[in-house]
């Protein structure tokens, strides 16, 4: 039985639309933003509840 979700990972085609949509409009929290030079892609750990999301961009 699940009792919980710890985190959700999404890749997003257009990352800072995806990053304002969720931060501005939802209102979740930024809990860290990182730029991954080995794969040329933004990373955002975003806060929603007691879980988080994680934004991808490819």
């Amino acid at each position: 039985m699940l009792n919980a979700i710890h985190h959700v990972a999404l890749i997003c085609t257009d990352y800072d639309r995806s990053r304002r949509f969720y931060v501005e409009l939802l209102g979740l929290d930024l809990i860290r933003e990182v730029y991954r030079e080995e794969r040329q892609s933004w990373k955002a750990d975003l806060r929603i509840g007691s879980a988080q999301l994680e934004l991808f961009s490819f």
